[in-house]
């Protein structure tokens, strides 16, 4: 027996407002609920756990850490508001350079 040919059904339970919006993010993808929810079924078993990473608190790397705290002095006077505009060819590291 094929098993791509023969399929079962999942029952899944969620909220109204969740369904909703994932119902139009997967329509401006050009997927129906049921692909997307495939997808992220077989992204699972490639990986061999969630291909999602839950977590309390994202941690910054060191560009975005260094980028957070020049803002935070910034906002808290401690340094004046330099203006540096992002130069794409430079990239963000040229953003940070000390």
């Amino acid at each position: 027996m094929n098993s791509a040919a023969h399929t079962v059904k999942i029952n899944f339970r969620t909220d109204a407002d969740t369904k909703a919006q994932a119902e139009e993010l997967f329509r401006v993808l050009g997927l129906d609920i049921s692909t997307a929810l495939n997808m992220f079924l077989k992204q699972a078993i490639r990986e061999q756990g969630l291909p999602i990473q839950p977590a309390l608190h994202r941690i910054p790397n060191e560009i975005t850490r260094k980028a957070i705290a020049h803002t935070e002095a910034i906002l808290a006077g401690e340094i004046d508001d330099d203006g540096i505009p992002y130069d794409p060819e430079r990239g963000i590291d040229a953003l940070l350079d000390d």
